[in-house]
């Protein structure tokens, strides 16, 4: 077994330890609507029915409709408030959030306009960045219907007991599920429990890639 590294913090693939970043987002593929993306509330929770993370930090997206309608306004816990993307930028869109530090995030929860339901997200991922510009996905879902006043809860990853890792390189993004899961990665050594093979894991700031044969 060959073992290239660099700087690396902790990946445990045996029972999966989400990678930190300090930038997370909704990609927005498709909406029913597709010339705007609308939603009300966003929270993300660094653990299962956990507390809302956001609120120190800074909303994020591809722009506003309005000043009427800003990014800030989905994270504001405020139902009668909404963000809209820029017209003509529904399909393709996207919002987040910058928590000034790397987080953790398990839960997404989304409240669609409850004026505009189509507008909600009918294909889209979960998404974290280390610098806001080079984005990993974690999770994605389709076809996805929305109701008037009611609240989707999303796990990332959404089966977290089958592990896989999912590595951006060069603009692509793929996604590598070992053979078998039972494999630890610390900072300052390897401890191999069980043999696998052709696993490429990233570090939890999405930089530096160790490759094991």
């Amino acid at each position: 077994m060959d073992l290239r590294w660099f700087q690396r913090h902790e990946v445990r693939l045996g029972d999966y330890s989400l990678m930190l970043a300090r930038y997370w987002r909704i990609y927005i593929a498709t909406t029913y609507a597709n010339i705007h993306a609308g939603l009300s509330e966003i929270e993300m929770r660094g653990a299962a029915a956990g507390p809302d993370l956001t609120g120190s930090g800074t909303a994020i997206s591809i722009g506003d409709y309005s000043g009427s309608f800003l990014n800030s306004n989905a994270f504001d816990d405020n139902t009668s408030s909404d963000w809209v993307s820029p017209n003509g930028a529904g399909d393709g869109s996207w919002i987040g959030y910058d928590f000034g530090s790397d987080v953790e995030i398990l839960e997404v929860d989304i409240l669609p306009r409850s004026s505009a339901t189509t507008q909600g997200p009918k294909d889209f991922a979960v998404q974290s960045s280390s610098d806001g510009i080079s984005w990993t996905g974690l999770k994605g879902y389709t076809a996805t219907t929305w109701g008037s006043g009611v609240s989707q809860t999303f796990t990332v990853p959404e089966n977290p007991e089958h592990p896989s890792v999912i590595i951006h390189s060069a603009g692509v993004q793929r996604l590598y599920k070992p053979q078998n899961p039972t494999v630890t990665v610390h900072t300052f050594g390897v401890q191999i429990l069980r043999a696998i093979e052709d696993v490429v894991v990233e570090d939890s700031r999405r930089r530096n890639i160790a490759l094991l044969f």
